[in-house]
């Protein structure tokens, strides 16, 4: 099953592996609603969540795959139940880098929508 090896790679030892799985989420297993289902349901979430909050280095691509995710209620409540909300803002204050400030500013944007999620981003 794609999906499990795709999971399976972001939690690998390798930093390398997780980087590039990390860049291409997108395209591997997040390609419609059903498919983002199968990977939350699948704990795809979880190692996503982890380098959010500790890796510099993940959180250049891990903010540009919120859009994608951002339409499903139990990744909203893990976001913001995990601390990923608040690690968001933190990337789009602190990053130096344009790119990754302006995906971070997008996927807290995008989060804004939601009801569930807009009064936790004016706290």
């Amino acid at each position: 099953d794609v999906l499990a090896q795709v999971i399976k790679q972001l939690q690998s030892p390798k930093h390398r592996d997780r980087l590039i799985v990390a860049k291409y989420l997108h395209v591997l297993a997040l390609g419609d609603k059903t498919a983002v289902q199968r990977f939350i349901a699948a704990k795809g979430l979880d190692p996503l969540m982890k380098f959010l909050r500790s890796s510099d280095e993940m959180q250049e691509y891990i903010p540009a795959l919120v859009p994608y995710l951002a339409s499903d209620d139990s990744f909203r409540r893990s976001l913001t139940h995990k601390g990923g909300l608040q690690a968001l803002m933190r990337v789009a204050k602190k990053s130096n880098k344009p790119e990754i400030m302006a995906n971070a500013t997008l996927a807290v944007t995008v989060l804004a929508v939601y009801e569930d999620c807009a009064p936790k981003i004016v706290d």
